[in-house]
């Protein structure tokens, strides 16, 4: 139905507007691998083809719909008076999100780290957790640390030890956490953190609207990608709490406050990578600048500055902090300059789709009335209210980074890269619904046919589609797991992403020790056979829940493990390791 009315509000309504541009783009994301020159980006198009299409199509049918409501009892409550209570919303919900989540973590998510930022949040958490700042690789393994995978590990000498390239607040809060609460908790007590941060900021800038507060909660609760993020090790949660925290800090506008806000400042922007928070802080300090408030705006620069420079000279002074662990002068970048450097020459067209595919998955992970409700808020308010414009382009600036510097997610349900600023979002739904009900337009039936909708049609695909993807990893996990080896010998080639499950613990205490096949040498294996090791082999066979998944068990499957012409060794001997393979007989 189409929008009628002569209100300027009505006039603004976005929602027939949004559905064509969601129509543009989906074409767009569904003809991209024609147009591009690379393709670098096969799980986003996967992604896109299972998760996100028939949801965005959903969307669509339900933005070119929706129609303003009679002006009927404008002060109505859209809850009862009771769900206001401090109460209610300091402590039942937020418990009820912390437990959802985290039985989420067992039951969804199986407690396992799917992807290599998952895996190494918990394996700087585990360095940290006894008390150090890496972990020396013992001397035999050293020459095997390619094949131990070296994704994402900072260079740390001729590679005698080893921590992630991550910066390390996130993990050092996982090993704290973890001396007193299973690790497994944390992101969700963040999110309940979230929650009531959110709650008070809606407080704060809607003081009269409660309508508007709830939609607020409703859109944040309602977010498929906060609630299944909370059930990972991902650092996206902690960005999402401590942005939240530091905004009701700073909009509290007192000594105290500001000087808080910085300490938490200090935190988040050392969480995992030095970009994202203070992309988050910059346009609220613009706010100062209209205020003419120099002196604080000066301690908030200054602050800022020292701390980006902290967090950005932290890697290149712990590969440096032991005069026997010096950093590698070679083709690996220790430090953020050399990272960028490298980032910015893989840049081209591609990143443009892939954005496209970005945002669409983004749009699909939320309630049906996120996107409207906040484009209507900044094209009602943009002109006259500074914080609308403040928290609309600390939600867009991200994407603009991202886009230049690393449009390609990999893992992530919804677009993680604005995780942390989803907040924003909310905020600018709610205050949307706000300029609704003021000017005379209801959406009451809409937000509860929407909410419905959202919630028992969109988060249990969701939920089921998350589960499946990670379920096919976690029973090759397992399965290698159990096994009676001592070292697994993983054919990178044999799955997508298979290189993710050679994942090792900092101090080799893992049984097997996992190393990819396609990163040793011949001698290699000859030295780790010399040691009378057993074994495993884990090829395409081994695969199959993963390649049933992607569909590729038509492929040619001849080979489940490395060619006994490569490993020599395993042709049998009084020295020669025994070799296995999963699900397979031994074969010698």
């Amino acid at each position: 139905m189409a929008l009628q009315g002569g209100s300027t509000i009505q006039q603004k309504l976005p929602f027939v507007t949004l559905s064509r541009i969601l129509l543009v783009a989906l074409a767009l994301a569904l003809v991209g691998p024609w147009l591009t020159p690379r393709h670098g980006y096969g799980l986003s198009v996967h992604f896109l083809l299972r998760q996100d299409l028939w949801v965005a199509v959903l969307l669509f049918l339900a933005w070119s719909r929706i129609a303003a409501e009679p002006t009927v009892n404008a002060g109505q409550r859209l809850l009862p008076r009771w769900t206001e209570s401090r109460y209610f919303l300091a402590a039942i919900v937020p418990l009820t999100l912390i437990g959802t989540c985290w039985a989420g973590r067992y039951v969804l998510y199986l407690d396992f780290d799917l992807s290599r930022d998952e895996q190494m949040a918990n394996f700087d958490a585990f360095i940290f957790s006894h008390g150090r700042l890496f972990w020396a690789i013992p001397a035999f393994w050293r020459p095997f640390t390619d094949a131990l995978n070296q994704t994402f590990i900072l260079p740390l000498g001729h590679h005698e030890a080893w921590v992630s390239t991550y910066l390390p607040v996130n993990a050092a809060i996982r090993a704290l956490f973890g001396m007193i609460a299973d690790p497994a908790l944390l992101n969700p007590v963040l999110a309940g953190t979230a929650f009531v941060a959110l709650w008070r900021l809606s407080l704060r800038l809607m003081p009269h609207a409660p309508n508007a507060r709830a939609v607020t909660l409703i859109l944040f609760i309602c977010s498929s990608q906060m609630l299944i993020t909370a059930m990972t090790s991902y650092a996206m949660t902690a960005h999402l709490a401590f942005n939240l925290i530091w905004l009701l800090l700073f909009l509290k506008d007192r000594s105290l406050t500001h000087a808080a806000a910085m300490a938490i400042g200090f935190l988040a922007t050392g969480l995992h990578q030095p970009l994202f928070h203070p992309l988050f802080v910059a346009p609220f300090l613009f706010l100062l600048v209209g205020q003419r408030r120099w002196r604080l705006l000066a301690l908030y620069c200054g602050a800022y500055v020292a701390i980006t420079l902290f967090w950005l000279l932290w890697p290149i002074w712990v590969a440096s902090h032991a005069s026997t662990y010096v950093a590698v002068q070679g083709n690996e970048a220790t430090s953020y300059t050399d990272r960028l450097a490298i980032v910015l020459s893989k840049l081209d067209i591609s990143s443009a789709y892939l954005m496209i595919l970005n945002l669409v998955r983004f749009a699909a992970w939320q309630h049906v009335l996120l996107i409207p409700l906040a484009v209507t808020n900044v094209l009602v308010s943009w002109r006259s209210d500074p914080l609308t414009r403040a928290l609309a382009v600390a939600f867009f600036l991200p994407i603009v980074a991202m886009s230049i510097l690393l449009a390609y997610q990999g893992h992530g349900w919804g677009y993680r890269y604005v995780h942390g600023v989803l907040g924003n979002a909310c905020l600018l739904a709610g205050l949307g619904w706000m300029h609704f009900e003021n000017s005379g337009v209801l959406l009451r039936k809409t937000l509860a046919l929407t909410t419905a909708m959202t919630g028992l049609l969109v988060m249990p695909f969701q939920a089921w589609a998350v589960h499946r993807h990670v379920k096919a990893y976690a029973d090759v996990d397992r399965l290698i797991g159990s096994s009676q080896a001592d070292i697994a010998v993983i054919d990178e080639t044999a799955a997508p992403f298979a290189q993710d499950l050679v994942q090792n613990k900092p101090d080799l205490s893992n049984h097997p020790i996992r190393i990819s096949y396609n990163a040793v040498r011949t001698g290699d294996i000859s030295r780790l056979c010399a040691r009378g090791t057993t074994m495993l082999l884990v090829g395409k066979a081994s695969f199959t829940p993963v390649r049933n998944y992607f569909r590729q068990n038509k492929e040619d499957r001849a080979s489940d493990r490395p060619s006994s012409q490569q490993l020599e060794c395993f042709k049998g001997g009084s020295n020669a390791a025994s070799s296995h393979s999963l699900g397979e007989p031994n074969r010698r």
